[in-house]
This record gives C-alpha cells, sequence and structure tokens, in this order.
C-alpha cells in the first residue's frame, strides 16, 4: 500500500511542476503580447522609425546577455571557455609516478561527469534562450507593420495545383486515364503490384471504347457512320490507343510479376492486336509462354522481340533456352512413338468387322448390291490370342482362288468369314 501512495505522491508533484510550468510560460506570453499591442499603438501615434527608436532602446536596455545566469552567446551559441584556454605545448613534468598513482586515487570520475552534463546543459540552454530572443525579435518587428506577416508572403507562389480547362471543352477519356496510370505506376514501383493492377484496370475502363482501327467499336459507329458528338478527332484518338496499348503492357508485366501466366498473355494479346509490333508487349507474352511451356509459341514470340531489338539480352537467352526446350520435346516425342511403333505386346486399337464374302461361279451376273456387312462388337471380335493379319484388298482379290483350291465341287453358294480391320 505504501507504495500505492509513494507513487501517487510522486505522479501529483509532477502534474503540479507540468502545471506551474506551463503557467510560467503562457505568463510571460502574455506579457509579450501586450508589449507589441503597446508598440502597436506607439507606432500608430508617432510613427514607425519613432516605435523602431523606441524598440531597439528596450532591447538595450535587457542587457548583452540573453541568459539568465549570465552566459555570453555569440551567433547563438553560449561560449563555454572553448577557445578561451591557452594553447600551450605539452610538456613533460617531473612529477614521479607515485605521485600520478595517489593524485589517480584522489580523483571522482562522478564528479567529472556531472560537470561536463551540467556544461553541456548550460549551453543548450543558452541556445534555447538565443532562439527564443531571436523569435520575439521578429514577432516585434512584424508588430510595427499594419498588415503583420502577410506582407512577408504576398510574393509568395501559392503551393496548389490549379486545373483550367476551357469552357465548352468536354473531358477526353485520355484526361481521365492518365492520372490513374502515374498512380497505377507509382503503386507497381513500390511493388504492391495488385494494387497496381487495379489502378490499370480503372485506367482502362476509361478506354473501353477505343479498338484497333481496322475494327471500329459499336459505341464509336454511329448514325452518319462515325461522326458525331462523341467522336474523337484522330489525333486523341491516337494518343488514346497509344495509352491503352502501354497500359496493357504494363499490366501484363504486373501479372508476370505475380506469376499469372494466363493474365499475363492475355492482356500482352490484346496489346499486340492494337500493335502487333510492340516491343514490350511481345516480349512479355513470349516470356509467359515459356513459363507456361509453351515453347513453340514462346520461340515464335521471342523471335519477333529480338528481331525488333537485336541487343536485348534478355530475349536471346530466353530463345535459345525455348529453342532447346523445343528440340528435347521433339526429340523424346520420337522416342516415345518409336517405343510404340516397337512395342510387341500392343494390341491394335482399331475395331474389326466379320465380312461375308459370296462366292459365285463362273458365268453368273454381278450382284447388284454390295455385300452385306455385319457389325462386331470390339470386346467379341478381339480373338484371345494373337492372329496374323490379312489385308482386306488382299483377301478379296484372293477369294475366287482360295474357294477354287479348298472345294472341288462347290455348291450353289459357299459363306468365308474374313477378319480385318476397316
Amino acid at each position: 500500500m505504501s507504495i500505492e501512495i509513494q507513487k501517487q505522491i510522486k505522479d501529483n508533484a509532477t502534474s503540479v511542476s507540468d502545471f506551474f510550468s506551463d503557467l510560467y510560460k503562457w505568463t510571460e506570453e502574455q506579457e509579450k503580447e501586450e508589449k507589441r499591442r503597446e508598440i502597436r499603438k506607439t507606432a500608430s501615434k508617432v510613427g514607425v522609425s519613432e516605435a523602431q527608436k523606441l524598440l531597439a532602446k528596450s532591447h538595450g536596455s535587457n542587457g548583452g546577455s540573453n541568459g539568465s545566469n549570465g552566459v555570453p552567446v555569440r551567433n547563438g551559441t553560449a561560449e563555454l571557455g572553448t577557445g578561451s584556454e591557452p594553447t600551450d605545448p605539452i610538456r613533460r613534468d617531473g612529477t614521479a609516478m607515485a605521485q600520478y598513482y595517489s593524485d589517480w586515487d584522489q580523483y571522482d570520475p562522478d564528479a567529472e561527469v556531472d560537470k561536463i552534463e551540467d556544461e553541456a546543459f548550460q549551453q543548450q540552454r543558452a541556445e534555447r534562450e538565443a532562439r527564443q530572443a531571436e523569435k520575439d525579435r521578429i514577432l516585434d518587428e512584424m508588430a510595427l507593420k499594419p498588415n503583420g506577416d502577410r506582407s512577408r508572403t504576398s510574393a509568395a507562389r501559392p503551393r496548389v495545383k490549379v486545373s483550367v480547362r476551357r469552357s465548352g471543352r468536354k473531358v477526353a477519356p485520355v484526361d481521365l486515364a492518365a492520372p490513374r496510370k502515374d498512380e497505377a505506376n507509382r503503386l507497381f514501383g513500390a511493388g504492391r503490384y495488385r494494387e497496381a493492377i487495379a489502378s490499370y484496370t480503372a485506367a482502362l475502363d476509361c478506354l473501353e471504347k477505343y479498338e484497333p482501327p481496322d475494327e471500329p467499336s459499336d459505341q464509336a459507329k454511329g448514325e452518319n457512320g462515325g461522326v458525331g458528338p462523341d467522336h474523337d478527332s484522330p489525333g486523341q484518338e491516337q494518343e488514346a490507343i497509344a495509352l491503352k496499348v502501354a497500359l496493357l503492357a504494363n499490366r501484363a508485366l504486373a501479372c508476370f510479376k505475380l506469376e499469372d501466366w494466363r493474365e499475363c498473355v492475355v492482356d500482352a494479346s490484346e496489346a499486340l492486336r492494337f500493335e502487333p509490333n510492340h516491343h514490350k508487349a511481345t516480349l512479355r507474352r513470349g516470356f509467359a509462354l515459356a513459363r507456361m511451356k509453351r515453347w513453340a509459341a514462346a520461340a515464335k514470340d521471342l523471335d519477333l522481340a529480338v528481331s525488333l531489338d537485336p541487343a536485348d539480352k534478355k530475349a536471346v537467352a530466353e530463345l535459345q533456352m525455348a529453342r532447346r526446350m523445343l528440340a528435347e520435346q521433339a526429340k523424346e516425342a520420337r522416342a516415345h512413338a518409336k517405343c510404340v511403333m516397337c512395342d510387341p505386346t500392343r494390341y491394335p486399337t482399331m475395331p474389326t468387322r466379320k465380312l461375308t464374302v459370296k462366292v459365285r461361279r463362273a458365268g453368273d451376273p454381278l450382284p447388284s448390291t454390295k455385300p452385306a456387312i455385319e457389325e462386331v462388337p470390339e470386346s467379341s471380335a478381339r480373338p484371345s490370342a494373337p492372329r496374323t493379319y490379312v489385308p482386306r484388298s488382299a483377301g478379296l482379290r484372293a477369294t475366287q482362288e482360295v474357294a477354287t483350291a479348298m472345294a472341288p465341287a462347290p455348291g450353289p453358294s459357299q459363306i468365308f468369314s474374313l477378319e480385318g480391320c476397316d
């Protein structure tokens, strides 16, 4: 309980000390303000020059020192013996070593530290009082002027950005999209890619009506064939298209930073739809396609990017990697196809059919209809053991010879069943 009481007493003492300190400062400020009001009255009665003389006399009567302890101040800094000591050269005295040890035992380091801290405190106090005196002097001089400090800032340039536009001019979509683009670029530079994408999207929404020159949008078309109050001039349209291409390319880069390869490809493709030879859009789409392991398309875009800018070392290195991976992919595909073709245990996957062939005698007329073909399910047509494959054309040509060789006295009709792949 005693600890809490002591803490409460300490807090109360601190609060009272702060209160009296604030009261003292407020009293001084009020006295200074009353003095300035008297200076204004004197200036209005006897003139500014006489008031300045009286003010100079009042400043001179305060004394040459600005500190309460009489510490002299020069250029706002108290002189605490820096330079007053004689700079004698170091001389070796004849004191015995035992005397040094005795003097060191009598040395009080705490007292020396307190002395150094007290000197620093006095210096800070003198500097603070010098700054306050300079502030009071400026305020006293301003009190002599009828307009106060307004005349000091009348010639200053205001820090206000005024946007002036001609009357009757409609705000163009480019004027709305440009600030959003600047904000998105700032966010991208700070590494806030998702917020940058949102700002790029907001800027692109302002330019939604613009399409490539060979694909005019429905909004741009009017009843008069695209001539109307909403139709932009050719210069404005070209500027808007260039801004839209830059926004799409930048948003593709932001998606690439987030490893969203699909969106990067979509935005870069949309930018290339407006400007097919745009280097940055082509390069970024090639990089994204390479990350998606679509080596053929990536090599095509990177080849175009290198042709547009042969000095781009990143594009050259990425193109070499894409071509190398494309060659390895083709090599693996050929090896896989070779293994599949040379596999002896592989069954044919094509469905088989049961063919019904009618053998005719010499002199019989040719049938007017095609032979009936009966579909057989794959499960029942597949044999339990592999059979010798007989091509269909060879079986049809040899049908009559086989029938003659195996049947010396053929009947009116014989039925043969042949297996084959259609």
